[in-house]
């Protein structure tokens, strides 16, 4: 259980970055 919720945390923050590096990338 502990093994999926760290998946899912990193694979989240991943997701994450992509998203905010896209905005950045649109608003500069």
């Amino acid at each position: 259980m502990k093994f999926f919720l760290t998946l899912f945390y990193l694979y989240f923050i991943h997701h994450n970055d992509l998203r905010l590096n896209a905005n950045e990338g649109l608003f500069k």
